[in-house]
């Protein structure tokens, strides 16, 4: 009988748990509306770690790999490397958080440069 009554214990430790977790989840929807997300982050967010195809403002369509894609509540970061470029790229959010701002470092570079913003985001084929 004392095995029983142990396991109805976890039982209940394993109950109250999930009853916080949705609490705490009930909470965190409720303050922060993912609908309040830049689309072309979420997207990007989503289809990372697998490749991603980016049209910039300039133009320029390429494939980009993505790591490290994050949210700060509506705050928007990752970084990523080109299909056809050796350079690192940042990718964050504007001040307003409407935008997705691209940055580019070369291997020679000593520093970043601004490469424009992202007009639209879409799942590549991996290539």
């Amino acid at each position: 009988m004392v095995g029983f009554h142990a396991l109805q214990g976890v039982e209940e430790v394993n109950r109250r748990r999930s009853t916080a977790s949705l609490a705490i989840l009930y909470l965190w929807s409720h303050w922060f509306d993912m609908a309040d997300l830049n689309p072309i982050a979420k997207q990007i967010h989503n289809v990372s770690p697998d490749p991603v195809r980016l049209t910039l403002d300039d133009g320029t369509e390429a494939v980009f790999h993505i790591s490290g894609a994050e949210f700060f509540q509506q705050e928007f970061q990752a970084e990523g490397t080109r299909m056809d470029d050796d350079a690192d790229y940042r990718f964050v959010s504007s001040d307003d958080n409407e935008t997705i701002l691209v940055g580019r470092k070369g291997p020679e570079d000593s520093g970043w440069s601004m490469v424009g913003s992202i007009l639209d985001s879409a799942p590549a084929e991996s290539e």
